[in-house]
């Protein structure tokens, strides 16, 4: 049973590192700072956008469709939300809410020297606040 455990534990890191690669993919194209460098490509940049949403949402349908679950045991399914997945889940929590808190104060920081629109600054702490604790979470399970 645990080389079953072992093997689900890393599909759900390699999962959970992917979905956050391809958000950030999807995501950064879309931010204005980004666009205004990307102009001369503009194409590529909106393909590989599209791409980046295209394997987020495959990920996302695989991670919570239920035939995801249907082939997990009880026990199994259990081994694989114990009590040290749930601490790290915590810690992952806590690893984004203060990469956004830092991310808002960089913003603020920089706001004192250069315009930066409300919408820019809340793109990148809510890219910051989905990314962060996936790559935290992943990291984690790994050690």
């Amino acid at each position: 049973m645990s080389d079953k455990v072992e093997k689900f534990s890393k599909m759900r890191r390699i999962m959970l590192m992917m979905s956050a690669a391809s958000f950030l993919t999807w995501q950064v194209p879309m931010m204005d700072k980004s666009e205004r460098l990307a102009e001369e490509t503009a194409g590529w940049a909106g393909l590989v956008s599209v791409a980046g949403f295209a394997v987020w949402i495959l990920i996302l349908v695989y991670l919570v469709g239920p035939w995801s679950r249907l082939s997990l045991k009880r026990d199994v399914n259990a081994a694989l939300n114990d009590e040290l997945v749930r601490a790290n889940r915590g810690r992952a929590y806590t690893v984004g809410y203060i990469a956004m808190m830092l991310t808002a104060a960089t913003v603020f920081a920089l706001t004192l020297f250069e315009p930066v629109k409300g919408v820019e600054a809340a793109h990148l702490v809510l890219v910051v606040g989905v990314v962060a604790p996936m790559f935290c979470f992943a990291a984690l399970e790994r050690s």
